[in-house]
């Protein structure tokens, strides 16, 4: 199976963001964190997909905004949403 490109977009003081990194852990799943507060290219990014606020996670393009575990754990595992999860 191929490995899944996971970025996750933080930013400093964020509980939420805190949060997906601890699951993401637990999961011992290899993700590359950017941090919009300490570098400002990666808000640049995020605005350029109409994206204002974090946690974002980005798993082989399939973007989820704030800490959905089920979103996570089923795009992970199966490679896609529940159709009831889209949007």
């Amino acid at each position: 199976m191929k490995a899944k490109e996971i970025i996750v977009y933080v930013s400093n003081d964020c509980q939420e963001s805190r949060k997906i990194m601890n699951f993401l852990e637990q999961l011992d799943v290899m993700y590359e964190k950017r941090n919009i507060s300490e570098n400002k290219a990666y808000l640049t990014e995020l605005q350029r997909r109409n994206i204002y606020s974090t946690p974002v996670v980005i798993i082989d393009e399939n973007i989820i905004l704030g800490f959905q575990k089920n979103k996570i754990t089923n795009l992970l595992h199966y490679g896609m949403l529940d159709k009831n999860e889209m949007g």
